[in-house]
């Protein structure tokens, strides 16, 4: 996520800070998402699992634009993006216990095709009536490469070979599936490793396709995206760089916009975005460092080229802490893939 918050230090002069706190703080931000509109959409919803950006990126190979939400978002968000398909990431957790990631099961009644994987499958399990149980002597617990069947007529596995190797990762396991399901994969000791309920378009693999590890899964995913979902594949990194670059020029207008650059992947992204955006003359770039002086006072030194700045340019961070010079309606949120 790409943060971009206006701030206002006289009539004259504008900015905007470009910030990436490390958890969303309090406060009123205003989304104001790069437009899809043109494009289908396929959410990922993370129930926090180390491969989400990983499956994200899976989704956008097969030339489909994909955004990554966090499963706490409410289920009206949700419907007014009207994604063409969901999947549902891995995590770490325990579905059947009270603190586990969870969501509304209004989730199941939005007439969209769902894809679970791993903890994500057992979720889809567990909330539609299902039985999730801890591994035993008859389905144990599976880490790493494992030799799988697949029944070819499901369409996710359509065109595919029969066998392969998956990456597993499980130590619970889905024991009692809900009403509607069917088996259509299994490996030695998993006896549910796919699943699917045609009617309702929902599948699920207790493995982790989106790997490499998985022999097929790209092409697993692909089926679901294009055989399922019915997408078209109307989306390609360059679409997302041209909108964004003609949004942020709509949002910065003639303003400035100071840059803390830190050489990550999202500030250097940010970076070549707004140097194809903004004026040469309108964007100051600055390495960051450690926080020491209020953002606030930082972006104002560097706007009015006080020697603070240059003196303490190592000290920059991404104005953590700033308090705005302004409303708090000038908040912009970007959303930068990957």
């Amino acid at each position: 996520m790409l943060y971009f918050k206006k701030y206002v230090i006289s009539p004259s002069v504008r900015f905007f800070a470009l910030e990436f706190p490390k958890t969303r703080r309090k406060g009123n931000w205003k989304m104001a998402e790069f437009s899809t509109s043109e494009h289908e959409l396929v959410l990922v919803i993370d129930f926090g699992g180390q491969y989400n950006q990983l499956i994200a990126r899976r989704v956008r190979e097969h030339n489909i634009y994909c955004e990554v939400i966090s499963y706490k978002t409410p289920i009206e968000q949700i419907k007014a993006k009207n994604p063409k398909g969901i999947i549902f990431t891995g995590g770490p957790r325990s579905v059947y216990l009270d603190d586990s990631p969870r969501m509304t099961k209004e989730i199941f009644e939005l007439g969209v095709p769902i894809f679970g994987i791993c903890y994500g499958a057992q979720f889809m399990v567990y909330g539609l009536g299902g039985t999730i149980g801890k591994a035993n002597e008859n389905a144990a617990a599976e880490f790493g490469r494992t030799e799988c069947e697949f029944d070819t007529e499901c369409s996710v596995f359509d065109g595919l070979k029969k066998n392969s190797v998956v990456w597993m990762s499980h130590n619970d396991y889905i024991e009692v599936l809900p009403d509607g399901f069917k088996a259509v994969g299994h490996s030695e000791k998993c006896p549910y490793a796919a699943i699917e309920n045609v009617e309702k378009g929902f599948y699920a693999t207790q493995f982790h396709p989106e790997v490499n590890h998985t022999e097929q899964g790209f092409d697993m995913l692909g089926n679901f995206l294009y055989k399922v979902c019915h997408c078209k594949g109307d989306w390609t990194m360059r679409n997302y760089a041209e909108e964004a670059i003609k949004q942020i020029r709509e949002k910065v207008g003639d303003g400035k916009v100071l840059l803390a650059l830190s050489g990550g992947v999202d500030s250097s992204v940010a970076c070549a975005l707004l140097s194809k955006a903004v004026l040469a003359c309108r964007l100051q770039i600055h390495h960051v460092g450690v926080q020491s002086l209020p953002g606030v006072q930082l972006c104002r030194a560097a706007l009015l080229g006080h020697d603070a700045t240059r003196q303490h340019h190592h000290l920059i961070r991404t104005s953590y802490g700033a308090h705005p010079v302004g409303d708090d309606e000038d908040c912009f949120v970007f959303n930068e893939p990957g």
